[in-house]
């Protein structure tokens, strides 16, 4: 069983708060996964994500030729935030000899263009899509699989109130 939640962003500016929000819900060994069109915003989410856990959000920068990013929170005590970007990947396989796996489980991974390596990804993730909607509104569509459906309600509520500083929200 999985659940969904939509949110309407209007700005880059509440991506990013949106992403602030998140963080607070992400735990070490969560894989949060990313698709939407070029421009969508995925890159803005991640840059608040990484900001809500104490990373230098200034630094993050969509990994499209490195392929990878690492991004460590001043907090030692919270977890390595993993960036990679899918897009370039030839094979799903290719994810898993990026060289991640033996600190995975003390990160949260966060993966852009997750639909690339679709049929190499765990069960038990975040996935969030983002639609531009106009220029500046994105929908954003938040489905909990597997464990992370069970935090779902929480996502949604740590969210709400930077859904809010926009206009309409959908449920």
């Amino acid at each position: 069983m999985t659940d969904t939640f939509q949110i309407i962003s209007t700005s880059v500016e509440q991506t990013i708060a949106l992403g602030e929000a998140l963080a607070t819900c992400l735990c070490e060994g969560d894989w949060v996964t990313l698709d939407g069109e070029l421009g969508a915003g995925k890159t803005h989410l991640i840059r608040g994500i990484a900001q809500g856990m104490g990373a230098d959000g200034h630094a993050v920068a969509s990994p499209t030729f490195v392929l990878m990013h690492e991004y460590e929170p001043e907090d030692l005590d919270k977890p390595l935030l993993i960036h990679i970007d899918a897009y370039r990947l030839e094979n799903p396989r290719d994810l898993l000899n990026l060289g991640f796996e033996d600190v995975a489980d003390e990160s949260v991974i966060l993966i852009e263009w997750a639909s690339k390596v679709a049929k190499v990804l765990p069960e038990n993730r975040l996935q969030i899509d983002l639609q531009h909607e106009t220029d500046t509104t994105r929908q954003i569509t938040f489905t909990g699989y597997g464990n992370i459906n069970q935090r779902i309600a929480d996502i949604q509520s740590a969210t709400r109130s930077v859904a809010a500083m926009g206009s309409d929200n959908r449920e």
